[in-house]
């Protein structure tokens, strides 16, 4: 169909297409090359496409014009790797000739590197993996010549050479990594933290715990045993608010792809509702150390929108185990009801104001002033209703209820006294 609306001559438009990584498609490739001359020879569409070196595509197209990305990031690449080498050299006694042995060694990953810039961060932190263990030029020399070109196989040898006694913290740091979007080092930190479960149990006696601290020392820990996987993107202004990524899109691609890759992290961390359920505590728990900073006009609407999204988290844990997580529903509206929270507080329970707000930037300040009979009649009635009329009045069996529920009940128990 496309092919027959981009042929007619009813179309005036000038078209660019651009089509990657043709080596990589996994269809007819006589019938895709076949469809690309036939585009080729139109007169309003341009095409740009893609390919590792591959004779079939090669030997069909070399009439038109063709360019080696190489050829154009040779320099650029050159220049990345020496000036990482030039920094990491001096660490060795045993490179004397610094200059010498930086200079071959950049030429050499330009050679192998196929305009591959991964390729060349892996390859240049394998060299000074090797400068930190002190070994000889000719040991270096070996690394690299060992260094596979294919990046499958470097991810392979990169998940081997993982220390079997840090398997099952690096296998926490990936899982969370893969299932867990927009991941922060805080996050992470407090995840590894062995008290966590303890820290939380003892609200509101809990005791000190340096976040900033922690963050450095997960940060440090990353880099040295998740061999390449994971990297920290810090933020130069506040390290708590640092980013941990998978070095490139493929690495996480290889560990949901590759059966041995996942074998070891099943068998090493907890599955996917685990490690959402860990994201709750470790969420909650940021909360507690104070989270949001100082209160302002915007705080209240961040903080029910951030208690919304626990709850739906805890929700997705509760559908694939059938469990009712009530201690740490408990737990966050003990959290939440604990002083100084809120900006302007309210005599309405803040799952109440959370149901009421269903668009994300509902303006809650606003909305409390010039409608405050909302935020007085309306919520209890809701809840109410919501509470007592949506599960207690079923006839058995009954179903477990929802977080929000949880919540509600807690509230109108605590402050009506209903039983």
């Amino acid at each position: 169909m496309l092919f027959r609306l981009l042929m007619i001559d009813l179309i005036s438009s000038q078209i660019c297409i651009f089509v990657d990584e043709l080596d990589q498609f996994t269809g007819d490739h006589d019938a895709l090359l076949s469809l690309i001359q036939r585009l080729e020879h139109s007169r309003n569409i341009k095409l740009c496409v893609s390919s590792r070196p591959n004779p079939k595509y090669e030997a069909n197209l070399k009439s038109s014009a063709m360019l080696r990305l190489q050829d154009l990031t040779k320099g650029d690449i050159n220049s990345c790797a020496s000036a990482r080498l030039v920094v990491a050299a001096p660490r060795s006694p045993h490179v004397s000739h610094i200059s010498n042995w930086v200079s071959f060694t950049a030429y050499k990953i330009t050679e192998r590197a196929e305009s591959v810039f991964l390729w060349v961060e892996l390859a240049v932190n394998d060299q000074i993996q090797g400068l930190n263990n002190d070994d000889t030029p000719q040991q270096l020399r070996q690394r690299l010549e060992q260094f596979p070109s294919q990046m499958e196989r470097v991810y392979t040898l990169m998940f081997q050479n993982i220390d079997p006694i840090h398997r099952k913290e690096v296998a926490l740091y990936l899982k969370m990594a893969l299932y867990i979007e927009g991941l922060l080092l805080r996050h992470v930190a407090l995840a590894a933290y062995d008290g966590l479960d303890a820290f939380l149990e003892l609200f509101p006696n809990q005791p000190a715990l340096d976040l900033h601290e922690h963050c450095q020392s997960t940060s440090r820990r990353v880099a040295a045993i998740c061999k390449g996987f994971l990297e920290v993107q810090e933020n130069p202004y506040d390290l708590l608010e640092s980013y941990v990524t998978f070095v490139h899109r493929t690495a996480a691609e290889f560990l949901l792809d590759r059966e041995g890759a996942q074998i070891v992290l099943s068998s090493e961390a907890s599955v996917e509702t685990d490690i959402r359920l860990l994201y709750v505590k470790v969420r909650i728990a940021n909360l507690i150390l104070n989270d949001f900073g100082q209160p302002d006009e915007f705080h209240d609407g961040n903080l029910i929108w951030f208690a919304r999204s626990i709850i739906r988290d805890l929700a997705r844990c509760e559908k694939p185990t059938a469990k009712t997580f009530v201690a740490l529903t408990e737990l966050l509206d003990r959290v939440l009801l604990s002083p100084p929270r809120w900006y302007r507080p309210s005599p309405v329970h803040w799952s109440v104001l959370g149901g009421l707000a269903e668009d994300e930037n509902y303006d809650l300040a606003n909305a409390a002033l010039s409608y405050p009979w909302i935020f007085s009649v309306v919520p209890l009635t809701l809840v109410y209703v919501c509470t007592y009329c949506r599960f207690w009045t079923q006839s058995p069996p009954f179903r477990n209820p929802t977080p929000w529920e949880t919540c509600c009940t807690a509230w109108l128990v605590n402050n009506f006294q209903m039983s």
